[in-house]
């Protein structure tokens, strides 16, 4: 895991050098390196013309969830879905 030390301050801001971006503090900058934000997006939504990719299969599921492309209107997608929810609502109980 990466992390960054005082060498990110660029005279104003702490800046990330793969995105741009820049944090006001070094733990805001940390905590970016941390989170999934250039993580590989391993999932991808089947649907062609839609293909939206996610790093987290959480993602990928509110997105199926969600509704806005009209994926969740295939019926495979929907019982895979479907049998997601039923082994997470026992996992619960």
């Amino acid at each position: 895991m990466a992390w960054a030390t005082d060498r990110s301050w660029n005279g104003y801001a702490y800046e990330y050098f793969l995105c741009n971006r820049t944090f006001d503090t070094l733990v805001r900058l940390n905590q970016h390196l941390k989170s999934p934000f250039h993580e590989d997006r391993i999932y991808r939504c089947p649907k062609s013309d839609c293909r939206v990719e996610f790093v987290t299969l959480s993602g990928l599921c509110q997105h199926v969830e969600g509704g806005s492309c009209g994926v969740k209107m295939f019926r495979q997608v929907r019982d895979v879905m479907d049998s997601l929810t039923r082994r997470f609502n026992t996992l619960t109980m």
